[in-house]
């Protein structure tokens, strides 16, 4: 650029008319300005905390397994895991230690979890039917497939395989056979009846006991069963050897062979039932009967609950040390026994301020509705527990209240006595659960404080008679 070029845009420029600056106006876009950088700050910083949580609470966040041993072992917590958690089929995690049901996540009873057999891996199960698990669905002995009304499930192969037609409208899974070639299964019909009040109520008519393979679809009918006595969890339990099962009708208890063929009989004592499917004692010589009695009136909930081991052809008490009475339970279920010779139970704590119930509660109603001593209604929280006689009980696995309401666990793990520290995925149930509500509660809270802050600037603006010209 020339001199000449330049002393030409100097005199142009001083020729250009001063334009007169509205400071009221530069003032009020300082506000604006402010306004909205504080705004976007605060959006910014919410979905910086906000969405992590959500994240995690949808499952998208892979969370590493806990270390551990790489044999089966029982972790020693669990928790109800994120909102999408991968689904035990599609991901095929393998072998369980663990499953588990509740309702925390968004009442959803027909989920069970199914927790890794030597990692904190989670898989959700759903179903159309109302699962809990150690009742209606059932970890075979290596942790390996699941038994539902809906049929098995392999957590391996994720592939399914439906019960064989056997007569019946519902099929409730009982008990596996210790090497996990059976499973013994319910054959329920229950028609519809209308009660008072035109309430249509399915009502149990006949209750038939089968042994099924899965593999093949072999069966054959074992007994029939009193229909408005069966209790899910505490129907059936195999002898460690295999070859006998020992099943429960009314108050009479029978042991059979795998034909059917009754061996021995006895009449069980009231208020008692099958303990569980570890209902057999390691040695296969004895049973366990699990006996509930009132006690204790001014107690929070006056229960006691006692394992008798009894002689399983007469039902009289085994001369044996008497296992410790357990108090304060909704119900106690014999999981199996630990290698120190402990019985492995599943306890269940009461909600409070409720009714004692006991085995007769929803007696006659439809297996599986869930109207019986176990039901989520009356169930605040599970433990897995060891107990031994002339010692108290000791806590072998632990759940976050609300989280697990009813649990199983694989039979060679409780066998195999081996156990971890357990590392659950995610958030809390109760933070999870809220996770996706919370990001959308949060993202609106942020679009209402931008609409407010631009709607005062819209009002100081045309207070102010637009810019001054």
């Amino acid at each position: 650029m020339n001199s000449r070029l330049r002393e030409a845009m100097r005199e142009h420029a001083e020729s250009v008319p001063a334009y007169r600056v509205d400071t009221a106006a530069l003032a009020g876009a300082e506000r604006r300005r402010r306004v909205r950088t504080a705004v976007a700050a605060a959006v910014v910083v919410v979905l910086v905390a906000v969405v992590p949580l959500a994240v995690r609470g949808l499952g998208v966040r892979t969370v590493p397994p806990a270390s551990g041993p790489a044999v089966p072992s029982l972790p020693d917590r669990v928790a109800a895991p994120p909102l999408g958690t991968t689904g035990a089929l599609s991901a095929r995690p393998g072998p369980a230690a663990v499953l588990f049901g509740g309702n925390s996540r968004w009442q959803a009873k027909g989920e069970v979890i199914a927790v890794g057999a030597s990692t904190d891996r989670y898989g959700v199960l759903a179903s159309g039917h109302y699962n809990y698990a150690g009742e209606q669905a059932l970890l075979s002995p290596d942790g390996g497939r699941v038994a539902t009304p809906d049929g098995v499930h392999d957590l391996s192969s994720g592939r399914s395989q439906a019960w064989p037609a056997l007569g019946g409208e519902f099929t409730i899974p009982a008990v596996w056979s210790p090497d996990g070639r059976w499973a013994a299964v319910i054959a329920l019909v229950a028609p519809y009846d209308t009660r008072p009040g035109g309430v249509m109520v399915p009502t149990p008519r006949s209750a038939v006991l089968h042994l099924v393979d899965p593999a093949t679809g072999e069966h054959h009918r074992i007994a029939d069963l009193d229909p408005g006595s069966v209790v899910d969890g505490y129907v059936a339990a195999f002898a460690p050897d295999g070859g006998r099962l020992a099943y429960q009708s009314g108050t009479t208890v029978s042991v059979a062979d795998l034909e059917g063929r009754v061996l021995n009989r006895f009449a069980a004592p009231p208020r008692t039932r099958l303990a569980g499917k570890g209902a057999w004692t390691p040695a296969g010589d004895a049973l366990v009967l699990a006996e509930q009695r009132g006690c204790c009136p001014g107690e929070a909930y006056p229960s006691r609950w006692r394992l008798r081991v009894v002689e399983p052809a007469t039902g009289a008490d085994a001369a044996r040390p008497a296992l410790p009475e357990l108090t304060g339970l909704v119900a106690v279920r014999l999981l199996g026994w630990s290698p120190r010779g402990e019985a492995v139970v599943a306890a269940l704590y009461p909600e409070p301020g409720i009714k004692v119930v006991d085995f007769t509660t929803g007696a006659g109603a439809l297996s599986g509705s869930h109207v019986g001593l176990t039901a989520y209604d009356w169930v605040r929280a599970v433990r897995v527990l060891a107990c031994a006689p002339g010692a108290r009980p000791r806590t072998l696995l632990t759940a976050p209240d609300q989280d697990v309401l009813s649990v199983d666990v694989a039979s060679d793990v409780i066998a195999g006595g081996e156990t971890r520290r357990g590392d659950p995925p995610g958030l809390p149930a109760v933070l999870g659960r809220f996770a996706v509500p919370a990001l959308a509660g949060w993202l609106l809270l942020g679009a209402l404080v931008c609409g407010v802050a631009a709607a005062l600037s819209r009002r100081r603006y045309r207070r102010a008679g637009g810019w001054r010209r």
